[in-house]
């Protein structure tokens, strides 16, 4: 997806059903500048069902950990929220962590990953499991937004039209 399609914006959310296999790390979302460093927008589940976020444009971001939140084998809603006064992580509609140290990174660069990185070498850090209805808001949703997201129902059974392959 270029930049063109995804401009950048003074606040954002990203929000997803994951369904890692494993208890691993890999990225959900992925948006940064390759040769900027200090200029990325990421939602990576980490080892330890650990969710983290982060937003970061320079000195102006920041970022969150939630730990020990992700169940591998089951389906969980995760969302991060971001403005630039504050980060927000959440799982299955329940907010579980937030930093006041804000950003406002989404879109600023060429193309974005959905369940990888790429740090300009291709893409790594998979995402080993399913993600499904990812989606991309224009602004920071509320509490009570995100928790509608999430108790609106599981994901579709259909299999997802997009997945990460294997690069040889």
């Amino acid at each position: 997806v270029s930049s063109q399609t995804l401009p950048d914006t003074a606040e954002f959310t990203v929000a997803a059903w994951i369904r890692p296999e494993i208890d691993a790390a890999g990225a959900i979302f992925y948006d940064a500048q390759f040769f900027t460093p200090g200029e990325d927008t990421q939602l990576n589940a980490q080892s330890g069902g650990n969710l983290f976020g982060i937003a970061d444009k320079g000195p102006t971001g920041g970022s969150v950990t939630a730990t020990n939140v992700i169940r591998a084998g089951s389906w969980q809603h995760v969302a991060m929220t971001a403005r630039a006064s504050s980060i927000a992580l959440f799982v299955n509609g329940t907010l579980v962590a937030s930093s006041s140290a804000g950003g406002n990174n989404v879109g600023f660069h060429s193309i974005f990953y959905i369940g990888a990185e790429n740090h300009g070498l291709g893409p790594g850090n998979l995402f080993r499991g399913s993600i499904d209805e990812f989606a991309i808001y224009r602004r920071s949703l509320s509490t009570a937004e995100v928790a509608v997201l999430a108790n609106s129902g599981s994901p579709s059974t259909v299999p997802p039209t997009i997945s990460v392959q294997p690069v040889a």
